[in-house]
């Protein structure tokens, strides 16, 4: 297990994994944002349609 292994490691173990585990991070971080930044522009986009009358509720209901 690796978390048991955690005391056995030298520093510079520890300092590798640190940071390579700071930049998954921050990959996933980046990740996410864009797909918040395309679910922001997809419902602004939803809620314009709506609003100026270019799609219809009873529309998407009936698809189901």
């Amino acid at each position: 297990d690796f978390l048991a292994r955690l005391p056995s490691l030298e520093d510079h173990d520890l300092e590798e994994i640190q940071a390579a585990l700071t930049e998954a991070e921050r990959e996933i971080s980046n990740q996410r944002r864009e797909v918040y930044d395309v679910h922001d522009r997809m419902s602004a986009e939803i809620t314009l349609r709506y609003r100026e009358g270019l799609a219809d509720v009873d529309d998407l209901l009936e698809e189901q």
